[in-house]
């Protein structure tokens, strides 16, 4: 899965590169979801900005990660500035449990109001 990884002290910020997460792409997205919401301790950022498409099943993975970096103290940020994959967040009810920002810069600061 294309993604730029950026580690700031006990941040790991994934910024997605790929333009849909859907049936073709989907392991990749879960083994990379997987791998850093279980390695160390930290937050985590996960930045959709260049994603045009997710399917349902990323929702639920993107949960499943939250929940992984919660049960070993850390905070999850989605970074989401497309209304079309905001929607996704809304009617799914995530937007209740997972912190979701329009910026890269608001996830920072959302992150030092720890």
């Amino acid at each position: 899965m294309d993604h730029e990884l950026i580690i700031e002290g006990t941040n790991r910020i994934l910024l997605l590169k790929e333009k849909a997460i859907d049936v073709n792409n989907i392991a990749e997205f879960r083994d990379l979801l997987e791998k850093h919401a279980t390695e160390g301790t930290g937050n985590i950022i996960l930045g959709l900005d260049d994603v045009d498409y997710m399917g349902s099943v990323a929702l639920g993975m993107i949960s499943l990660a939250s929940i992984m970096v919660d049960k070993r103290a850390g905070k999850f940020v989605v970074v989401c500035g497309k209304d079309s994959i905001l929607k996704l967040f809304i009617v799914s009810g995530l937007y209740r449990v997972i912190r979701i920002v329009e910026t890269l810069d608001a996830a920072r600061q959302h992150l030092d109001r720890r």
